[in-house]
């Protein structure tokens, strides 16, 4: 849970600091709560009991924080439910998935990037039990009693450094000011927007039912219903708009009228997941994606 090294780093000049690596793991039994306003203390009060370096608290608090890892928590979701949503997720855009039973999750970016972090951040949506009992399975059976019976899925970005929280709009780095200026709502708008810088859900806008009723022609309702069978049979996103855009070229379509297909495609798309009493299963995925990006539990790990 502890890392500590010597590093040379720039913030306000080039010095030399010790470089702490913490996470939530300190806390122990409290593990779930993360490092907050609220424990923050205890995660000084464990470190400095280590016997290794002391800190007053208040420079413990006035440190510089680099590749933080941000959360959002989600409960109630059962491990078959999470298989289906990231399926769907990567349908929308390919990442990285892993569908295994001891690791079940979809990322986007690398963690350890020295470049491209603001325009591509690391983001990832997993299943909590699972990355728990199989990475740190000592860890849940002495502190987390139950952790079996959790339905926990989490979605978790980093910031990588004080550029990239500059970025973001946050003029400090500090650990005490991201403590105090960086919980609930704006936590879960960064992570939003991470996640938006892949999945792009502007430009799926999903299509008004009275817009759908007065707008759809004959032949959109043979388009809609050959998306949904696509989406039925596993069909990514991504693969129909290479098909679409293949079958425009050899039918010598304008580069325009292209476009409008495809934009038209995405907004099927997203429309029959949110809406058709058929995909009841890949619904709830939309609810999924609302739960993580406007509400739930938010704190720094």
């Amino acid at each position: 849970s502890v890392r500590l090294m010597v590093v040379t780093r720039y913030f306000h000049g080039t010095g030399t600091y010790l470089e702490v690596l913490v996470n939530s793991k300190l806390l122990m039994k409290d593990y779930f709560k993360g490092i907050t306003q609220e424990t923050v203390k205890t995660i000084w009060e464990r470190l400095n009991s280590l016997g290794l370096f002391y800190v007053d608290f208040e420079d413990f608090l006035d440190g510089h924080a680099v590749d933080v890892d941000f959360k959002v928590d989600v409960d109630g979701i059962s491990e078959q439910e999470f298989r289906k949503f990231i399926s769907l997720l990567n349908s929308i855009r390919e990442g990285e998935i892993h569908t295994g039973l001891k690791n079940l999750g979809l990322q986007y970016g690398y963690r350890a990037k020295k470049s491209g972090y603001v325009s591509s951040p690391f983001i990832k949506l997993y299943y909590k039990p699972i990355e728990l009992l199989n990475n740190s399975p000592e860890f849940a059976k002495s502190f987390l009693d139950g952790v079996e019976q959790l339905n926990l899925a989490r979605i978790e970005g980093t910031v990588k450094n004080k550029k990239h929280f500059k970025s973001l709009g946050i003029k400090d780095s500090r650990l005490g000011y991201i403590l105090e200026h960086l919980s609930g709502k704006k936590i879960v708008k960064l992570l939003g927007g991470f996640l938006n810088r892949y999945l792009r859900f502007d430009q799926i806008q999903g299509v008004g039912q009275l817009d759908f009723v007065e707008g759809v022609t004959p032949s959109d309702l043979d388009f809609m219903l050959y998306v949904k069978r696509s989406i039925k049979s596993g069909i990514t996103l991504k693969m129909l708009e290479s098909e679409v855009k293949r079958a425009y070229e050899v039918n010598g379509k304008s580069k325009s009228s292209t476009q409008r297909k495809v934009k038209k495609l995405r907004r099927f798309y997203r429309y029959l997941l949110e809406s058709d009493p058929d995909l009841r299963e890949e619904s709830k995925f939309f609810k999924f994606i609302d739960l993580v990006l406007r509400g739930s539990e938010t704190h720094l790990l």
